[in-house]
């Protein structure tokens, strides 16, 4: 918990710095890109939370990783939570950085989870439900879940529409279980 109390106040310094120095789009494309390589490298997290590992050790390997990738501002931001022993939340600074980008641009983040993947046609009806249902831009971030065996589950910021087979079907289990 106090990780993430402390990755939401570095987020926030950053989201003001590059607000202030007008690279709000450009530390974004770049919070996006560490979002995604420690994701896809779960040797690099573990990396970043070794305390075995030297911190200049860890900021050479972190600078070769994002070397001519990302802009000066995002690099300088990096070796200062590295110099202050913070690197092993990168992650949840990144992550808690593009929560506090969408605020700040009034974006709103929705989760579609289907059996299949979606087609173009299916996929603008389910965004034209949920621009009606927020205000301002809409993200949407699609997942497949086999497990749904059919329908969708929408969820948008802390509410969820459950309209799976899989739902309907634990729904009746449960209904037939308490009418014995």
């Amino acid at each position: 918990m106090g990780g993430s109390r402390a990755a939401g106040r570095y987020a926030k310094s950053l989201l003001s710095l590059s607000i202030e120095q007008n690279a709000l789009e450009d530390v974004n494309k770049d919070m996006n890109l560490v979002v995604n390589t420690c994701k896809s490298s779960s040797d690099l997290m573990l990396l970043l939370k070794s305390p075995i590992v030297k911190t200049d050790k860890k900021q050479a390997i972190l600078s070769a990783i994002f070397s001519n990738k990302i802009g000066k501002l995002v690099s300088s931001f990096i070796d200062i939570i590295t110099q202050k022993k913070r690197e092993a939340i990168i992650l949840d600074i990144a992550l808690a950085f593009s929560e506090q980008y969408n605020a700040h641009k009034n974006i709103t983040s929705a989760k579609v989870s289907t059996a299949i993947t979606l087609d173009k046609e299916l996929k603008s009806k389910i965004m034209a439900i949920v621009k009606t249902a927020s205000k301002g831009e809409v993200e949407i971030e699609e997942e497949v879940n086999k497990d749904l065996i059919g329908g969708l589950i929408i969820k948008i910021d802390d509410q969820q529409v459950d309209s799976s087979i899989h739902s309907k079907l634990q729904k009746l289990k449960r209904e037939f279980n308490t009418n014995a």
